[in-house]
C-alpha cells in the first residue's frame, strides 16, 4: 500500500511539473529554502547527542568494567572449585614449527618452562625426529597484543640457537616468488604474524615454507 502511495505521489509530482514548471521550481525552491536550516538543525542535535551517549557509553564502561572483572573472577573461581566446568590448557608461549621442504613435519608446543629447559626439550625432540628439517621457525607468542613473531633457525644443533632476538627496521614494499611462470605474493607481516627479525634469513628453504 505505501508503494501505491509513494508511486502515485511520484507520477503526481512529475504531472504537476510538466503542466506548471514555473510553478513547480518556485515552490521547489521555497520548500528547499524552508527545509534546509532545519534539517541543518536536526543533524548536528543528531551528531550532538550520539557524541553525548558516547561520551556517557564511555564513563558508564570506566565504572562499571572493575566491577565485572570481579564478578566474573568470583564466578570462575565458584564453577572451577565446584568442577562445572573444564579449563582448557593455555595457549603455548612458544612453538617450534620444523619444515623439510616446505612441509611441516613437527610442532613443539612449549608453555611455562625456563630457558634450560626449552633448550633439554627441544634437543631432545630434534634428535627423535633425526634432524631431518631445513628450516625451523620459532614463534613466540609471549605477547598475545600483537603479532606472532617468526624466527627461522637453518641448523639447531646442541646450544647453536638463541631464543633471543630482535625485531629488524628494514621493510619491503612487496616481495613477490615466481615461480613456473606463477607469481605468489610473499607477505612478511601482517596482523597474525611478523617475519621482520634480524638474522632470518630469505632463502630458498624460507621461499619453499
Amino acid at each position: 500500500m505505501l508503494l501505491y502511495f509513494i508511486i502515485a505521489l511520484l507520477f503526481s509530482l512529475d504531472i504537476y511539473r510538466t503542466l506548471n514548471p514555473h510553478d513547480f521550481q518556485k515552490n521547489k525552491t521555497n520548500i528547499t529554502l524552508f527545509l534546509q536550516p532545519k534539517l541543518i538543525t536536526i543533524s548536528y542535535k543528531i551528531l550532538y547527542f550520539y557524541s553525548y551517549l558516547q561520551i556517557k557509553y564511555t564513563k558508564f564502561k570506566i565504572f562499571i568494567m572493575p566491577f565485572i572483572n570481579i564478578l566474573a573472577v568470583a564466578i570462575s573461581n565458584l564453577l572451577k572449585k565446584h568442577n562445572l566446568i573444564n579449563f582448557s590448557e593455555p595457549p603455548p608461549k612458544l612453538v617450534f614449527e620444523l619444515y623439510g621442504k616446505g612441509v611441516n613435519l613437527k610442532n613443539i608446543f612449549l608453555h611455562d618452562e625456563n630457558n634450560n629447559e626449552i633448550h633439554n626439550i627441544i634437543n631432545k625432540e630434534l634428535k627423535l625426529y633425526n634432524n631431518d628439517f631445513d628450516l625451523v621457525i620459532m614463534s613466540d607468542q609471549i605477547d598475545t597484543t600483537c603479532c606472532t613473531n617468526k624466527i627461522h633457525f637453518y641448523n639447531l644443533a646442541d646450544s647453536s640457537y638463541n631464543l633471543n632476538y630482535d625485531i629488524s627496521k628494514i621493510k619491503f614494499m612487496s616481495m613477490e616468488l615466481i615461480y613456473k611462470n606463477q607469481t605468489y605474493p610473499i607477505e612478511l607481516q601482517n596482523d597474525y604474524y611478523n617475519h621482520y627479525i634480524i638474522n632470518n634469513k630469505l632463502n630458498s628453504d624460507f621461499y619453499q615454507y
